[in-house]
């Protein structure tokens, strides 16, 4: 199994875990995480994840994964994140067992500071998506409050105009 999809479980985890969209599971794609990497670190699976003709300098599947963790991070974010940021996270992560929260700190720590280093980024485009949602909204309730000053008997009574009859 590990062989075969550690991998690309690792990549879908980093994938879920960086997308906004997401953010419901946070606590379930850490402890999935934190468990296939200390599956690693206790030397599951036994067979190398890797060919080691293709990989001359890695010795273990430990030192391996946290290459292609290094990898596959600097390939996401190298422009949000320097490269030693992005190498200290592979290495806390890696580092000695911590229990369930403190490894859910060290992923939102992780988040946290991929969405401060890309905030002009998410500023411009949720910036831009939130006056548009605004602007519908507006339109939205202003067609509502037409129909209802069209049908007598609709509108609530503090929110009619007074007619003036004399």
């Amino acid at each position: 199994f590990y062989v075969q999809f550690l991998l690309t479980l690792l990549h879908e985890i980093f994938t879920v875990l960086t997308d906004k969209e997401h953010e419901p599971g946070f606590k379930l794609q850490c402890a999935i995480l934190q468990h296939m990497i200390y599956r690693v670190m206790a030397g599951v699976p036994n067979t190398p994840l890797f060919n080691p003709s293709e990989y001359p300098g890695v010795a273990d599947n430990k030192s391996f994964v946290k290459q292609k963790l290094l990898a596959m991070l600097s390939e996401g974010f190298s422009e949000r994140m320097t490269q030693k940021q992005l190498t200290e996270f592979v290495e806390n992560l890696f580092g000695p067992e911590k229990d369930i929260a403190a490894f859910q700190t060290l992923v939102r720590d992780f988040l946290i500071q991929i969405k401060e280093y890309s905030s002009d980024q998410w500023t411009d485009s949720s910036l831009a998506l939130q006056l548009e949602q605004e602007q519908k909204e507006a339109e939205r309730k202003r067609v509502e409050e037409a129909r209802m000053q069209n049908v007598p008997g609709l509108m609530p009574v503090m929110q009619r105009e007074e007619v003036d009859m004399s």
